[in-house]
């Protein structure tokens, strides 16, 4: 990219001396030999330009390129991913993720239709940070071969935008007998509102990306490496410039549960005989004297749990696993050697933690 830029720097200073030249002399009066001499400099120009700009795509694309998201007109997720890609992401962590037939990030051979467990989630559970056998669903498909977990995460998606979809997730899993789903931020009373409607209704929407999806220029545009990552460069330089004040509002404990238990006994009736577990990613921070200690919350967590207890849900909060790991290994569960410690994606060591704790919970008999 830098090569690029120092090319048609050069150019436009090569340009300008040749623009001098038929300005002062006039181009009717140029010698044939000069104008030959000039052809010759756009044409090399141009040639090293076009190999810079490939080598720089070239490399951009081993660097970073995430899977391209595309519609899911079956609304069992917000989108799914461009199918049968091979995706390198190096910004944070390193990872190899390959995308399946069906738009998702599993390198098992299970047929939608055999599966008996369905993970649902954000880039945590689609696992884009680490390689696509690291990712905890990878791992527990290999804890028990018999587990036939399926990995249906979506980046950007979240606890609010995939609860409500239990129907069309159960429809395009007729076997599943339990679906997980993963809460990495604690969803808004709003938002929780938003999901009470989609139940209470059954009108499940369809996320509209259609803007880049339906757009020729913007969907082929998008798939340039170096398009991509300028333009990733440029999404984390509007959010720097956008002041995030935190959350200091205390939380009305008796309002959201209540919402909490519209929901649930909502979702209870959608599942039926299929089981529901919900995990919460909870987040670590390092203090100042050196101890690492999970980030409180507003009460949701425990809200969540009670609310899950009361409609025969399974709820796993990750904080005192995640503590647990660090005490016994000294890793935390997030970050990588290229990131922030202890932020951002889970890392191998964070996949591996949530899969030993699912594990047990998924496969007793209970389940």
């Amino acid at each position: 990219m830098c090569l690029a830029c120092l090319l048609v720097r050069k150019i436009f200073i090569n340009l300008r001396a040749v623009l001098s030249v038929i300005h002062l002399g006039g181009a009717h009066r140029m010698s044939f030999s000069k104008r030959i001499h000039i052809r010759g400099f756009f044409v090399k120009y141009m040639i090293a330009f076009l190999c810079a700009t490939a080598l720089a795509n070239v490399l951009c694309y081993m660097y970073y390129s995430p899977a391209i998201q595309i519609p899911n007109h079956e609304k069992y997720t917000d989108v799914k991913n461009l199918p049968g890609n091979h995706n390198p992401f190096y910004v944070e962590g390193g990872s190899n993720t390959i995308i399946d037939k069906n738009g998702f990030n599993n390198i098992s051979n299970i047929e939608m239709d055999d599966a008996k467990i369905v993970f649902v989630g954000s880039s945590q559970t689609e696992g884009q940070n680490v390689s696509s056998e690291d990712n905890f669903v990878s791992l527990l498909n290999n804890y028990s071969p018999g587990l036939n977990g399926y990995n249906i995460g979506v980046s950007a998606s979240t606890f609010s935008s995939t609860f409500f979809r239990i129907q069309p997730i159960k429809k395009k899993f007729p076997q599943a007998k339990t679906l997980v789903f993963e809460i990495n931020i604690m969803p808004s009373y709003s938002e929780l509102e938003k999901v009470r409607e989609h139940l209470a209704t059954g009108n499940i929407p369809e996320k509209d990306i259609s803007w880049k999806a339906g757009n020729f220029f913007v969907t082929n545009i998008s798939k340039v490496p170096l398009v991509r990552l300028l333009w990733r460069q440029y999404d984390h330089y509007r959010a720097a410039r956008i002041k995030q004040s935190p959350q200091k509002d205390e939380l009305d404990t008796v309002a959201y549960h209540e919402i909490l238990m519209d929901v649930f006994r909502l979702a209870k009736h959608e599942a039926k005989d299929t089981r529901i577990v919900v995990f919460n990613l909870s987040k670590t921070e390092i203090r100042g004297d050196g101890t690492v200690d999970i980030v409180p919350d507003r009460g949701e967590n425990a809200l969540f749990a009670e609310a899950c207890a009361a409609n025969g849900f399974i709820y796993v909060d990750m904080g005192e696993p995640f503590l647990q790991m660090y005490h016994e290994e000294k890793v935390l569960p997030y970050g990588f050697l290229n990131t922030p410690i202890g932020k951002g994606h889970l890392n191998e060591k964070g996949h591996e933690c949530l899969a030993k704790t699912l594990f047990p919970i998924l496969t007793s008999e209970e389940i």
